[in-house]
């Protein structure tokens, strides 16, 4: 499912010539597979982390929940998948919002991270690096990606989604 914000034709007209162009097309119309549809996913479960739940940050963290939900990023579920990730929420830099994070790395040995398929390591470019793929009346541009990790496949949607039932019904801080 194309997210709307995600202009298909736009991208299509700007990545021509571009080798990476049909995978990077497939992954905004479609979803980047994170996880390998081989894998057989083990049940595991992990506890939301306390900055999600405890009572001054729990109202937000709902809240940005339910805004992800009516968005369309997440979905709900009424069975909760094999696999549940922790959810986290941790202040940005120099504000007071928070950020939801999704531990994709608990529990060790049974975690979503652990399904992920096999990439090369890959490594940032430095700043002179970027400087030398410049042209003359080229641009350069800063993109946030805050929401990108959401254009996941939808078997990885289920997992991150259940986490509102999880938060929901999780007191304990």
């Amino acid at each position: 499912m194309q997210a709307a914000y995600l202009k298909l034709g736009a991208w299509d007209e700007e990545l021509q010539g571009d080798h990476d162009r049909e995978f990077l097309l497939h992954g905004i119309e479609h979803g980047f597979d994170i996880v390998d549809p081989n894998s057989e996913i083990k049940p595991a479960k992990t506890k939301n982390y306390r900055s999600a739940t405890c009572p001054e940050n729990r109202p937000i963290v709902e809240k940005m929940i339910t805004r992800e939900i009516n968005e369309g990023r997440y979905v709900k579920v009424s069975d909760p998948p094999g696999l549940i990730s922790a959810l986290g929420a941790v202040e940005k830099p120099d504000t007071t919002d928070l950020r939801l994070i999704h531990d994709g790395s608990m529990p060790r040995g049974g975690a979503l991270n652990d399904y992920a398929f096999d990439v090369e390591k890959m490594k940032y470019q430095t700043v002179q690096e970027a400087t030398e793929l410049l042209t003359p009346n080229g641009y350069l541009a800063k993109v946030d990606l805050k929401s990108a990790y959401r254009k996941a496949q939808e078997c990885l949607s289920a997992v991150i989604c259940s986490l509102y039932e999880s938060i929901m019904n999780q007191t304990r801080c």
